[in-house]
């Protein structure tokens, strides 16, 4: 029975330091159904939130280095 005010998904981009990390998370959330992924560059509509996965915080990760 659905509620007749429904909460839309919320829209999450997954950028991470290393290709394994982002398949992990991605394979993590992707069947969550409160969660919509999707690819995000910087001229795009930004998510409502972008989950940052690296080992350490350093020069790249505060520049946004990812992969994607």
């Amino acid at each position: 029975m659905h509620s007749p005010h429904a909460i839309s998904p919320t829209t999450v981009a997954i950028q991470a330091a290393d290709p394994l990390s982002h398949a992990g998370m991605t394979s993590q959330l992707r069947p969550r159904p409160e969660i919509t992924l999707m690819e995000w560059d910087a001229e795009d509509v930004p998510p409502e939130v972008v989950v940052i996965v690296a080992d350490t915080v350093d020069e790249d990760t505060l520049r946004g280095r990812f992969v994607r």
